[in-house]
């Protein structure tokens, strides 16, 4: 009967190693005050915490955890952790043990994209050494699982080929490291077996230990993203209750001589035999408890269940909002077109009378058209649009006004402050998001219960084309929401007919024609022209980079032969497709008063105000000049002229990114705030500049799939 010293560890979503140190109690007698010293490669791994943890006391036949996080400052390669233990037995004599040290790996994180061949992914394939490991997945396809593989590497790995095979689909992926020639490969098989989607993956190495870790970190981290999809269903290839929480599902096995282990696991129909089952316990029992997390307390299992739970619910409950938020559209509609249809019978002449005077409509035209002809005057000089209208006879009465009705129902939805019900009735390019339609009409400060009143004033159609022009009267809001004066406004509308019905592909401030190609001059053509566009990212005191883009440079100039610009005017709005924001100049006192510290000749006080001040990323903007010959433009009075060119930064800090001290090389000497922007690689990133006067220019990009090791990213053009 002794201590009992148990370790393993995991890799965090974070890229941050979990080291778990367990200690169990198999004396008689209580041990108390106890202290683990953990001790490793400071080099490569930072501690996040202390390295001494305290325990008070472990009754006899309980055990207790004691968990350290090291955050890989580099690739880490069967780097050994240790430990020292200390307590005092029942005597209080105290007692000193060594844990035997334990070697961790993170690779994935570092791995980087390599491109390949096929013949060249097939030639290193061979003669190397190798992990294989497998999955089952219930209620989900192939493609889906596909996709969330591609993600999961999508940072890391090149994807070398795919290709179809019975029933599922064969992908090749390469990476490695940057200035060494040592490369991991991967082959994943996703394929439909009866009810199950299994996934077979095997990882190839040219390093002599490290490969089955490195599978490890991809099928966890793969499990870790489809475990978010509350569709998908973990249905694990192990019908032993005892090992499926043990080694997550997974059958692994390794075919390197320096790792080789038990029997290979054979993997049919997702289930495995009993002779690998004892086999598959005989590893886990025997490996120095490599998978700590058996021995894990199941209070953890639960709360990953709750957790799995918990997402599924809030899934189900945001289909549910969408489905109620499209009935009460269609409703809305419905009750929009009869009440159309009941003023339309309550205007026009009813009865014999209403077939009596469309006849005569009709027969008047009939003599127009002969008149026409005999006196050779063009039709289009006839009153005959009178005529229809005065009889309520119209050559598309039905069109016209399913057009109309969608106009009205867009411009209701924006006033009722809902964006995805507008977004749902439109299939053009200019809003990406239900927040790009929000961030369009508040630049025209057009806030939700705003319009008090739409009118249609012309409706054109021509083939499957509609063109709207409406009037609105706004009332203009204040931040409490009282109305302060109210204007008129023209918004024009651009349909199309599709196979379900009219669609709106073009909203404009300013007027449209039937066709792209003729549109106006005013429209196409900007005061302000965004030349480049550089992403920047933050990091902490010690160089650890964020993963995400979190400052934007933009190079502004003026168009040729364009009136000087007051950037104090200017709004831009930003948005990640998820949230927007409408920024001011930080001098601006109009909009959201000055920005707080905001200096009247200092830039730089000016961008470490912007990154540093609560809430600012949010409301403001700042500048800097990079040319202005004539010496006009300062930060008080920030007007550009013809041939000045501008810095103009925006914060897009994401949440995992605040805290840190430091944007690329600028030291802000104080704590990085959040803007609630999340410009994580592949994401859509939509951004308006509106002037004082002329039209506005827009700026659309989509960040890079891998960031790698800049800190300093070009994104735009």
């Amino acid at each position: 009967m002794s201590i009992e010293i148990g370790r393993g560890y995991e890799i965090l979503p974070d890229d941050s190693i979990l080291f778990n140190i367990w200690i169990t109690n198999n004396t008689d007698f209580v041990i108390n005050d106890l202290e683990v010293t953990l001790g490793h490669n400071e080099s490569l791994l930072k501690l996040q915490g202390d390295r001494v943890q305290k325990l008070d006391s472990i009754p006899p036949a309980v055990a207790r955890v004691v968990k350290f996080v090291l955050k890989p400052l580099a690739c880490v390669h069967k780097e050994l952790i240790e430990a020292n233990i200390t307590y005092r037995d029942h005597r209080w004599e105290k007692n000193v043990l060594t844990m035997e040290p334990r070697d961790v790996h993170c690779i994935f994180p570092f791995v980087c994209p390599i491109p390949i061949s096929m013949g060249e992914f097939l030639d290193l394939s061979s003669g190397s050494r190798s992990s294989e490991a497998g999955l089952n997945f219930e209620g989900v396809y192939v493609d889906q699982v596909l996709l969330f593989l591609l993600q999961t590497c999508a940072n890391c790995m090149y994807k070398v080929g795919e290709h179809a095979v019975d029933c599922g689909r064969i992908v090749y992926l390469s990476g490695g490291f940057s200035g060494e020639e040592s490369y991991y490969l991967l082959t994943v098989l996703i394929r439909k077996k009866d009810a199950l989607t299994q996934v077979i993956l095997k990882a190839v190495s040219s390093r002599t230990t490290g490969t089955q870790d490195f599978l490890d970190e991809v099928v966890s981290r793969f499990q870790h993203l489809v475990g978010t999809a509350s569709s998908l269903k973990d249905a694990g290839v192990i019908k032993n209750n005892h090992f499926i929480s043990t080694i997550n599902s997974a059958v692994k096995q390794s075919s390197s001589p320096a790792e080789q282990g038990p029997p290979s696991l054979s993997f049919h129909d997702g289930a495995m035999p009993g002779n690998n089952a004892e086999s598959l316990a005989v590893m886990v029992n025997t490996a120095d408890n490599v998978a700590w997390h058996a021995d894990e307390n199941e209070d953890d299992l639960w709360k990953k269940e709750e957790e799995r739970q918990r997402r599924k619910h809030e899934e189900l409950e945001r289909l549910k909002k969408r489905d109620e938020q499209r009935k009460a559209l269609e409703t809305r509609r419905l009750r929009e077109w009869a009440a159309a249809e009941k003023a339309e019978k309550n205007t026009a002449p009813s009865g014999k009378y209403r077939m009596k005077y469309s006849s005569v409509a009709l027969i008047l035209i009939a003599a127009f058209i002969v008149f026409s002809i005999i006196n050779d005057v063009p039709l289009r000089e006839l009153v005959i649009p009178d005529i229809l209208d005065h009889y309520n006879v119209s050559p598309f009465p039905s069109q016209e006004r399913a057009v109309e009705t969608l106009v009205m129902n867009f411009l209701n939805a924006v006033n009722e402050g809902d964006p995805g019900s507008a977004f749902a009735m439109y299939q053009g390019s200019d809003f990406l998001a239900p927040a790009t339609i929000t961030m369009f009409f508040k630049n025209k400060d057009i806030q939700a219960g705003g319009i008090k009143e739409i009118n249609i004033i012309s409706s054109e159609m021509s083939d499957n084309l509609a063109l709207v022009k409406t009037e609105c009267l706004v009332a203009s809001l204040d931040i409490s929401g009282r109305e302060k004066n109210s204007f008129t406004i023209p918004i024009y509308f651009r349909l199309q007919r599709s196979e379900v019905g009219w669609i709106i592909i073009r909203v404009s401030f300013l007027h449209l024609g039937m066709w792209e190609g003729k549109q106006s001059t005013q429209e196409v053509s900007s005061n302000l022209m965004v030349k480049n566009i550089e992403g920047v990212r933050a990091k902490n005191a010690y160089g650890d980079t964020s993963a995400t883009i979190d400052m934007l440079k933009l190079s502004v100039g003026l168009n040729v032969g364009s009136s000087p610009v007051d950037v104090n005017q200017v709004v831009i709005s930003i948005t990640d497709g998820t949230i927007a924001h409408n920024l001011v100049y930080a001098g601006n006192e109009k909009t959201y008063n000055r920005m707080a510290c905001f200096s009247d000749s200092d830039a730089a006080v000016n961008l470490k105000a912007l990154l540093t001040t609560p809430a600012a990323p949010t409301k403001y903007y700042t500048v800097d000049k990079i040319r202005d010959e004539d010496g006009s433009f300062s930060q008080a009075n920030p007007v550009m002229n013809t041939g000045d060119l501008i810095v103009v930064y925006l914060a897009t800090t994401s949440s995992t990114a605040a805290g840190r001290s430091h944007m690329g090389a600028l030291d802000t000497s104080g704590t990085i705030v959040s803007s609630q922007l999340n410009l994580v690689p592949r994401t859509t990133v939509n951004i308006v500049l509106t002037p004082e006067s002329g039209a506005s220019t827009v700026a659309e990009f989509v960040t890079p799939s891998s960031y790698g090791v800049k800190e300093t990213v070009q994104m735009y053009p």
